[in-house]
């Protein structure tokens, strides 16, 4: 009788075997079949990408919000998505700067579209502009410009859904200020989050093209023509030239000329409310328009002491003499006045009269 059973319940014990065998393979198989449709879907993406950046001019994929919903939703993407948000109302904004900004955006992604394919992770660079895609913006919880962000690879993107993004992976208008930021520091915002050195930046130069060489020929041979034609005009021999350029000379140096040109040193900035500002409040700084207006001021004090010393007493009346001097006397020490408060104001000293 237990043998019976026992003999009855082996075909049973076949089928559930076979079953299970069936079942396992099946879903290997699946499991297989859907990696490699995430494999292809993911060389589409990049495919697509290819194709976006070789076609656009500095590298940089347009997006919409179409486009944007494409390339960054889902649970995974095989790139980094690096986006600049820009405003095309906002562009002509000096204190934002947003038209310097994707200019030197351009410059990153014309670089790192040159990095051979094996430095490391993908990275697609992308602009997003506010009219065309406010949902974009909405989406990313952005209240100023200028914004840039890395989208994560692993990070989950829902279509619609509100986007999350580490503090670390923006670059805000709040964290860097309102100056233009260069390639080089963007740059360096993406190395950290991704791990992807561009090292070299390109800049556009007149200087590296076939052209420079004759042309800076061209230039030293007119330079040299043009000196010897000025060396025999007769009016160089005018001595009010030289004195001229004498003059010209201090006036540059004590301004400070050389420092802003080797420095970089701005002549002016716009503040926050677009106005054109020459002088930088106490003793934060100083731009390069002060520097030149404490120069003429300086010129003027001396041009007064001297024609006190040389042209006053060749004048040929006593009345015009006395009259020129008190006018020098008190021109120079009205712009000695002005000299030293403004350099109390910048620096706080206080000066002490002895007499």
């Amino acid at each position: 009788m237990g043998g019976r059973c026992a003999g009855s319940w082996l075909p049973v014990r076949l089928l559930l075997t076979a079953a299970l065998l069936l079942s396992t393979g099946y879903a290997k198989r699946s499991s297989r079949a859907s990696s490699v449709d995430a494999e292809l879907e993911d060389s589409a993406l990049l495919g697509e990408l290819e194709a976006l950046q070789a076609g656009a001019r500095d590298r940089v994929v347009h997006m919409d919000e179409a486009s944007f919903a494409r390339y960054a939703s889902g649970s995974r993407r095989p790139y980094h998505l690096v986006v600049f948000l820009t405003a095309s109302h906002l562009l002509d904004k000096p204190q934002l700067g947003l038209r310097e900004l994707r200019y030197e955006f351009g410059l990153l992604a014309q670089a790192a579209h040159k990095l051979p394919r094996d430095a490391g992770a993908r990275l697609v660079f992308a602009d997003v502009e506010f009219k065309e895609s406010q949902a974009v913006f909405h989406r990313l919880g952005v209240k100023a410009l200028p914004w840039l962000l890395r989208l994560p690879p692993t990070l989950r993107v829902d279509p619609g859904a509100n986007i999350r993004l580490k503090h670390e992976d923006v670059m805000r208008h709040d964290d860097y200020g309102h100056q233009v930021w260069k390639a080089e520091e963007m740059a360096t915002f993406v190395a950290e989050r991704t791990g992807v050195k561009v090292d070299k930046i390109e800049r556009p130069s007149f200087f590296r093209s076939a052209f420079f060489p004759p042309t800076a020929l061209a230039v030293l041979a007119s330079g040299a023509y043009v000196a010897w034609l000025l060396y025999q005009a007769p009016f160089m021999r005018r001595l009010w030239i030289y004195a001229a350029g004498a003059l010209f000379v201090f006036w540059f140096s004590v301004s400070g000329g050389m420092h802003n040109i080797i420095r970089g040193v701005p002549l002016y900035f716009f503040n926050q409310q677009g106005q054109i500002q020459l002088w930088m409040a106490s003793n934060q700084g100083q731009l390069g328009g002060e520097g030149f207006i404490m120069g003429s001021a300086y010129l003027s004090f001396g041009l007064c002491v001297s024609a006190l010393t040389y042209v006053v007493p060749r004048l040929p009346s006593s009345a015009s003499r006395q009259g020129a001097g008190w006018g020098l006397v008190l021109s120079a020490a009205a712009i000695y006045y002005w000299i030293i408060s403004t350099y109390t104001w910048k620096t706080g000293y206080r000066w002490r009269w002895y007499f």
